[in-house]
């Protein structure tokens, strides 16, 4: 799932889970947290402990990825 998200936004997976706030990097782990809670079916806690987030991290970002996947009809297989 995570090198699917990679390939989308055309950064590696290390970039992706690396700390940080660059836009493109918050953009893909976003959507990766909000693929591996809601497609996956991992709790926020896991997803946060594994991307080096917090859990309330976590569900901001699948409350926003949530909605801007719907606004733009994007999807993942």
């Amino acid at each position: 799932m995570i090198e699917q998200v990679s390939e989308h936004f055309g950064i590696s997976i290390a970039n992706i889970l690396f700390p940080g706030k660059h836009p493109q990097r918050v953009k893909a782990r976003s959507v990766a947290a909000y693929l591996a809670v809601k497609r996956l079916g991992m709790d926020g806690t896991t997803v946060g402990r594994r991307m080096g987030v917090g859990q309330s991290t976590i569900s901001r970002a699948v409350t926003r990825e949530e909605k801007i996947m719907r606004e733009l009809d994007i999807s993942f297989p």
